[in-house]
């Protein structure tokens, strides 16, 4: 996944999201039910919070803060991303070392 800034406000840079040819080549895996490890959710949900007492706060202050937790958004999607990458990465690993333990016994056997 790769971020571009696209503008400012309040001195905050805000980022958009590209998927390149190569994230949506990964995605279908990314959901793949052979990677049994590291289980996310497959929705991240963004954290809502209620106060009862209301607070007045400037408009650009709220701006601000509302952007943060887009952006704490972003980033944990992005992490619930990678990590499954990682998890399949590691299967992967795993195959291919079985694969190999399997190759080396056979050739062993036919010597």
């Amino acid at each position: 996944m790769k971020s571009r800034t696209t503008g400012s406000s309040n001195g905050v840079s805000t980022f958009k999201d590209d998927m390149s040819s190569e994230d949506l080549r990964y995605r279908p895996a990314l959901f793949s039910p052979t990677s049994s490890r590291r289980r996310l959710e497959d929705k991240v949900e963004p954290a809502v919070c209620t106060v009862d007492k209301r607070i007045d706060i400037s408009p650009a202050l709220g701006n601000a803060l509302e952007h943060i937790v887009e952006q704490l958004d972003v980033l944990t999607l992005t992490i619930s991303i990678l990590e499954q990458r990682l998890t399949l990465t590691e299967d992967k690993l795993k195959e291919c070392l079985e694969n190999q333990h399997k190759m080396l016994l056979q050739a062993r056997q036919g010597e």
